[in-house]
């Protein structure tokens, strides 16, 4: 290793047990001492002390902060006398271990790498020069192209040097340099077999340059055969190419008309677009009056109510007072204290009346907001306001979720609700909102088939209409989430991560404190829910 002590063989001497590493046996290097007194080779103790650990002399506990540097060990080692590694190569030097490493730099029988490509040979640094003459893997230049080639590899370097000259191989010209022997057997050789200048267009024949002239005379006829046989198919080839352009320009006109039809529907579509969102505009205005009319009907009729029954409360405690004023009396017998008690039942009665009153006016109150929220076409669009009291309410764990009212897919079709978590649920908590749906027991549910099947799709609408955050997923058929409910409600399913919280604070999705989420189900496949 690396960290190990110096080789005891280096020293003049024979070394003394006081400078030996117990670890490696070595001589100590950076000597470091333990609080128990023994010496060690810093990188030797050092994967020691990297956890819990006894000397590795005397088996005490060894603590890293009573491990100290043994300045004066390390400089009596240090100025003992050394021999160079390098000895049994020849090397004579001999001085104080402090000046080894400095020699060893410099030393002249320390093995240096050839510095020729491809040799592996190691030798002395003073043998180094002598080598680099002789090495088989010494540069030098080719004759021929010039290039610096390793003397070892010259022999298969000259099988391919372009310049190397050669000998043509049908009519024995010497000196051609490789590179040039192409163009002497195409243009000059007489004895070189060359092609016909006709074999583009079917002629097979090859020969010397005496042998194409002959079949050039001979063969006139069969050369024009071909070459008109070549114009001919060229010519086939143009008409079939022309054909198939007439052909694309045809398809091209009628997708240009095409173009243009859908560009007027799509003009049409705008035009009814425009026209059913006026339609719409008026619609909404209408159904906001109303609601307005319905909410103020309503805060009459219970203002009605509750007015009547605080003259009624009012006549019926009337009544008790003139009754316990009649039944008062100076006596303060048995007959008089039973009165007391049973005006005292009476009002009681009375009272727990008023409460159950006001219980049912309450839930009269829920069942009209329930009808006036609820949707029969698979399209809800949830109102959340409070946002920012909710979101704390589910940080601190008291309504970690909340349910938005029921509404329809279809008037007589499945029953569900939407369900969020404004500090998230499972891998959204605390970092995003989660959004889920939830399937309801229904009136209709026998009617239906199941499991459910439709696509549903969640959007956070941003209330500037610039950028909508939305997510769509399609029922697992196997997930007890999309069976036919057999309680008020299955176990919800969706996204645990619709949109982080960092995301929710980027656009206009929570304004005054309110925001709008929208449920959409997918009616494509059902059957008519009409009965």
């Amino acid at each position: 290793m690396q960290d190990e002590g110096f080789q005891t063989e280096l020293f003049v001497e024979p070394l003394d047990p006081k400078y030996r590493c117990p670890v490696c046996g070595n001589a100590l290097k950076h000597p470091v001492q333990t609080p128990c007194g023994h010496r060690f080779c810093e990188g030797c103790l050092e994967p020691i002390l990297r956890g819990p650990s006894k000397c590795p002399v005397d088996g005490e506990e060894l603590k890293i902060d009573g491990v100290f540097k043994d300045v004066c060990c390390r400089r009596e080692i240090l100025c003992l006398a050394c021999y160079c590694p390098n000895r049994q190569l020849g090397c004579e030097w001999m001085k104080d271990l402090q000046y080894l490493e400095e020699h060893r730099a410099n030393c002249e029988y320390k093995g240096v790498q050839c510095h020729n490509p491809g040799c592996q040979e190691k030798v002395a640094k003073r043998d180094l020069e002598a080598h680099l003459e002789r090495c088989e893997f010494k540069p030098s230049d080719c004759q021929y192209c010039l290039q610096r080639i390793p003397a070892a590899s010259m022999e298969d370097h000259l099988q391919t040097c372009e310049k190397h000259p050669v000998v043509c191989p049908h009519c024995g010209a010497e000196g051609i340099c490789r590179d040039e022997l192409l163009h002497h057997q195409t243009n000059i050789c007489e004895q070189a077999e060359l092609p016909c200048s006709f074999a583009k267009h079917g002629c097979h024949f090859k020969g010397t340059r005496e042998a194409l002239e002959t079949h050039f005379r001979d063969q006139a006829s069969v050369h024009v055969n071909l070459l008109l046989t070549a114009t001919q198919n060229e010519e086939k080839a143009r008409s079939e190419m022309a054909a198939k352009l007439s052909q694309m320009e045809k398809e091209r006109a009628k997708q240009q008309e095409q173009m243009y039809e859908q560009r007027e529907a799509l003009a049409v579509a705008n035009q009814n677009l425009r026209t059913y969102q006026g339609k719409l505009n008026v619609i909404e205005r209408s159904v906001a009056e109303q609601r307005r009319e319905l909410a103020e009907l309503k805060e009459r009729i219970q203002l009605q109510e509750v007015e009547a029954a605080i003259r009624e409360q009012d006549r019926r405690l009337g009544m008790i007072e003139n009754e316990a004023s009649r039944g008062a009396a100076p006596s303060s017998g048995p007959g008089s204290m039973g009165g007391t008690m049973a005006l005292e039942r009476r009002q009681d009665r009375n009272e727990h009346q008023l409460a159950l009153h006001d219980i049912q006016l309450a839930e009269h109150d829920l069942k009209l907001q329930m009808l006036e929220a609820t949707s029969y076409d698979g399209t809800y669009i949830w109102k959340i306001d409070e946002y920012t009291r909710r979101y704390q309410e589910g940080v601190s764990g008291k309504t970690p979720s909340i349910y938005s009212p029921p509404f329809y897919v279809g008037r007589y079709g499945y029953k569900a609700c939407a369900r969020v978590y404004p500090n998230g649920d499972g891998m959204g908590k605390g970092s995003h909102l989660s959004l889920f749906f939830v399937l309801m027991r229904g009136e209709f549910d026998a009617l239906l088939p199941w499991p459910f099947r439709q696509k549903v799709t969640f959007k956070l609408l941003d209330q500037d209409r610039v950028h909508d955050i939305g997510d769509t997923f399609r029922p697992d058929p196997t997930s007890s989430s999309f069976k036919r409910p057999t309680s008020n409600m299955n176990i919800a399913s969706g996204c645990p991560l619709f949109i982080s919280h960092t995301n929710l604070q980027t656009r206009a999705y929570v304004r005054d404190d309110t925001m709008f989420i929208k449920i959409a189900v997918d009616t494509t496949g059902l059957p008519p829910m009409g009965f």
